[in-house]
């Protein structure tokens, strides 16, 4: 039997990236985080946006009709479902971090962001 596990994560992963890309808010929301807000509120809407499209780009390629037997398999999820989730969890803790040194720095705190032992955890694991 074909493992479809590759080329269905490359898949998924091409349409989380085109979802990104042509979504107008999210890159209004990734182009303030990178100039430097501070305002909690722009994380948020941008994680949000962030699992939306890794939502619908996971949603349009794992269809009883592109999996065997119409099922998700542990090993197929495992190389391809986690990987995306994996990307959206460093795509959001990145944008976290940026809000959080841009907040420090607007209250004049020389204090470094640090991303949580738990993400890291899930990053590496």
């Amino acid at each position: 039997m074909k493992d479809i596990a590759p080329e269905l994560y490359e898949r998924i992963k091409e349409s989380f990236h085109d979802y990104m890309d042509n979504d107008r808010r999210l890159q209004m929301l990734f182009k303030k985080i990178e100039d430097g807000s501070d305002d909690y509120n722009v994380a948020h809407y941008y994680a949000e946006a962030v699992g939306k499209c890794a939502s619908k780009a996971l949603l349009k390629h794992l269809k009883e009709n592109t999996l065997p037997d119409g099922k998700l398999y542990f090993n197929i999820a495992e190389r391809t479902v986690k990987p995306i989730l994996k990307e959206v969890v460093q795509l959001i803790s990145d944008a976290s971090t940026k809000v959080q040194e841009s907040y420090n720095k607007t209250l004049e705190l020389n204090i470094k962001a640090v991303m949580p032992d738990e993400v890291k955890e899930l990053l590496n694991g």
